[in-house]
């Protein structure tokens, strides 16, 4: 017996903290990503990092932790990684500009 992978129905995030399940991909509205990270307008724009896009993507999560505590940067233990990544790529933007 092989399995399959089931794309719908899904899970699917929008403005305002919004989140509904869609039945396939013509049903989501524009604006709405499949993570609540990637909804635009949701994060500051440092917080709007992709993880493509951050020098940390490499880091573990308690890497990602450890290096927040390092810098005396606060986070809520519930935020999302590309939030957290966010927080230390504004830093480092901070610390360039000294």
């Amino acid at each position: 017996m092989t399995s399959q992978l089931q794309l719908w129905p899904a899970w699917w995030y929008g403005p305002d903290d919004a989140a509904e399940i869609f039945n396939s991909e013509e049903e989501i509205p524009e604006g709405w990503a499949d993570h609540p990270s990637k909804v635009l307008g949701r994060f500051s724009e440092a917080e709007q990092v992709s993880a493509d896009e951050s020098v940390y993507k490499t880091f573990g999560d308690d890497k990602i932790i450890a290096e927040l505590k390092l810098r005396n940067i606060e986070y809520g233990a519930r935020w999302p990684r590309a939030k957290l990544e966010g927080l230390l790529l504004a830093d480092d933007k901070t610390e360039a500009g000294k």
